[in-house]
């Protein structure tokens, strides 16, 4: 088996959030966003995934990233941080 060297590498942001995309693989950086994040198509995972975030007082919860609307929706107060790598096979 060949291995295959992928160089395009795919950028999507907003106010405070930033995805990156090479190949199939997505990193989400989550860095208290003013806003909803919803993610484009291209960016948005197979199935919904839930990651871990911290706040500024570094208490932790989760965000959950739905594959359908792309929407990240975190359950936790104030300010939230957070990095995720997934895979998209779009």
């Amino acid at each position: 088996m060949a291995l295959k060297l992928i160089t395009k590498i795919s950028t999507a942001s907003g106010q405070g959030w930033e995805a990156n995309k090479k190949g199939g693989v997505i990193t989400l950086v989550l860095n208290a966003p003013a806003e909803t994040v919803t993610l484009p198509a291209e960016f948005r995972p197979n199935t919904n995934i839930q990651m871990v975030v911290t706040g500024l007082g570094g208490q932790s919860g989760r965000a959950i990233v739905n594959a359908n609307s792309g929407v990240v929706t975190a359950f936790i107060d104030g300010n939230y941080y957070g990095t995720v790598t997934y895979l998209n096979g779009l």
